[in-house]
């Protein structure tokens, strides 16, 4: 008997080790094991560049888009949001808490937030992106109404924000509901989408999901740049419609440049989940990609912010004018 009770406590101990991962909070385990001390710190450092860089980007452009009168154009709230998103992106969830915390080689707060703090970056990132998309979709929506002689209202760009925020908020409370989970992320210092997947039916439905979060955008931005210029080549005036001609190669540039930070994210996010759909574990991505990913996610802001300024004279004399310098606002 006393040999049965001795095998019965070990055995519930066992239990209890074996139970402690899942009860664990996210924050407290990291599945990722990429960097080494030295890398942590250029991780780090990095971040505070990039992300200083984003946030002074992208304040000064919506600063000018705010100050001047250029939202009195329509399309240019769509400029507006992109910039504000990816402003909210870099202060309240970008390097301020993931910078501190790669130096410091772990995440430096409450363990029990990761979960909610990965939530409302997630919710950032994805608003982000879906306002680039849906900026890309109100230029073919503007070509087609000019082409058919219509006049978009106001109530449309109401519906491209509803839109946004709608599929924000669906995309990030998603993984809760089929399995998955938000957890520390390659740099283990920052919250995010838990990229290991659940072993069940769950991780095809999280696959799917990042794909409708990532590739369908990006398939959409071409699809509607595309339609839009051949529209405009086909049907507008080139010195009646200047601006609006101007102002859909700004809206190419910026998209150009989004999908070009957003692809190291994309690669590492596909090297760790596609081998999890045979069966295998995840995998761990390249070093060098994975700081790719985390530097390209934080310039991505910058970069955005910094094409509209290069590729738009509209918006570059807005930001005169924050200076003190005379804005003349001219369609050219």
């Amino acid at each position: 008997m006393r040999v049965l009770k001795v095998f019965d406590i070990f055995m519930s101990f066992d239990i209890l080790v074996s139970l402690s991962y899942f009860v664990m909070s996210p924050a407290e385990r990291c599945s990722w094991d990429i960097y080494n001390e030295g890398s942590q710190q250029l991780l780090g450092y990095g971040l505070y560049i990039t992300g200083v860089f984003s946030l002074f980007l992208s304040a000064l452009v919506v600063a000018a888009l705010v100050k001047s009168s250029l939202t009195e154009e329509r399309s240019f709230l769509g400029l507006r949001t992109v910039c504000a998103a990816g402003l909210v992106r870099s202060w309240v969830f970008g390097f301020l808490f993931s910078g501190a915390s790669a130096i410091s080689g772990r995440w430096l707060f409450n363990p029990d937030i990761c979960p909610i703090f990965g939530f409302f970056k997630q919710f950032a990132s994805v608003y982000q992106i879906e306002a680039v998309t849906h900026l890309c979709i109100e230029r073919y929506v503007h070509a087609k109404y000019v082409k058919n002689g219509w006049e978009m209202t106001k109530y449309h760009y109401v519906l491209f924000n509803f839109l946004c925020w709608t599929f924000s908020f669906v995309y990030s409370l998603l993984p809760f509901i089929i399995g998955g989970t938000y957890a520390l992320d390659f740099t283990c210092a920052s919250c995010a989408l838990d990229l290991v997947l659940p072993t069940n039916y769950g991780k095809y439905l999280m696959a799917i999901l990042l794909f409708f979060q990532s590739v369908k955008p990006v398939l959409f931005m071409g699809y509607m740049l595309y339609h839009a210029i051949a529209i405009e080549q086909k049907c507008f005036d080139k010195e009646e419609h200047r601006t609006q001609l101007l102002f859909t190669q700004t809206t190419v540039k910026l998209t150009l440049a989004a999908v070009a930070c957003w692809t190291p994210v994309f690669l590492a996010t596909a090297w760790a989940v596609v081998p999890q759909l045979w069966g295998a574990p995840a995998a761990q991505p390249p070093r060098a990609l994975a700081l790719a990913a985390a530097f390209g996610s934080e310039l991505n802001p910058g970069a955005i912010a910094l094409t509209i300024l290069c590729s738009n004279e509209q918006v570059r004399q807005a930001t005169r004018g924050l200076f003190g310098k005379p804005a003349h606002l001219k369609d050219d």
